[in-house]
Order: structure tokens, then C-alpha cells, then sequence
């Protein structure tokens, strides 16, 4: 979150901004966010005169919404069974903490991400394992071959 507001060590700024930046879950909608905010601020008892609009920030492009993908999906089996024989052991399901374009993908059609061992991501020195990519492509490629 960020605020702004005031110019001067404690002024009372004539105008305040407030803005919030919170990841969605499945079936969670910008507009039901921008309504629960809404209420919580109607619960607040503000004694001066104020004016307090709330709505989405305005983007050149969509919001990005949550997706999740069922386990019981034909094609979610099939490559948690090729990953399983592929390196031996169990998967660990786990979700995304972050918004990235697998979240249109999701939109749109059953989505699931399973990608190489990489360090220091988005930031210097970013690095994929070579040998992890080319397990990955083994993993992809006998995916492909039974779709």
C-alpha cells in the first residue's frame, strides 16, 4: 500500500491517496474487492466532513484475474504422472503468489505452470539451470506425444 498526502512534517494535507494493490483469489472479482473495501470504510466513523470515492485504478489493459485449475483435470493427470515417473517423486501442488501471463492463459483454458530451477528471478545475475531445462523439455515432449 501506499499513501500520499501533505507536504509538511505533520500538516493535514487538503487532499490523501491510499492505494492498495492486493492479489485475488479464484472466483474473486475486482468489483467484489472494490465493494469490500467500500464497506469497511462505511464502518469507520469519520467525524469531519469527507469525501472518500473508491474504485479500481484505472489500466490501459484488464486486470488480471485469479485462476486455479483442478487436480481432477484429464491433462493435470496426465502430466503429474509424467513429472512423478520423470523425477521420481511426488509433486508438490502449490499456487502462484504473484500475477503473470499464465493468469489470461487461465481465463481461457485449464493452466498449469511447471517450469526449470532458476535463481535470482527479476533481478541481476538472473539464471535458468541448463539441466533443468532440458529435463523440462524431456517432460513437455513425452506430454505432447501422448496428448
Amino acid at each position: 500500500a501506499k499513501i500520499f498526502g501533505g507536504a509538511e512534517f505533520l500538516s493535514v494535507p487538503e487532499r490523501t491517496s491510499f492505494i492498495l494493490s492486493r492479489h485475488l483469489l479464484p472466483s474473486t472479482t475486482t468489483q467484489a474487492c472494490v465493494d469490500q473495501v467500500k464497506r469497511v470504510i462505511s464502518e469507520i466513523s469519520i467525524t469531519e466532513n469527507v469525501i472518500i470515492n473508491v474504485k479500481a485504478m484505472e489500466r490501459p489493459v484488464p486486470y488480471l484475474e485469479a485462476f486455479m485449475t483442478s487436480k481432477d483435470n484429464e491433462n493435470v493427470k496426465k502430466l503429474v504422472r509424467i513429472i512423478e515417473n520423470h523425477v521420481k517423486q511426488k509433486i508438490r501442488y502449490s499456487y502462484g503468489l504473484s500475477v503473470a501471463d499464465e493468469n489470461l492463459l487461465g481465463q481461457y483454458v485449464p493452466t498449469v505452470v511447471y517450469g526449470p530451477i532458476w535463481e535470482k528471478m527479476h533481478q541481476a545475475g538472473e539464471n535458468v539451470s541448463l539441466h533443468s531445462l532440458e529435463e523440462l523439455s524431456r517432460v513437455y515432449t513425452k506430454f505432447m506425444a501422448e496428448f
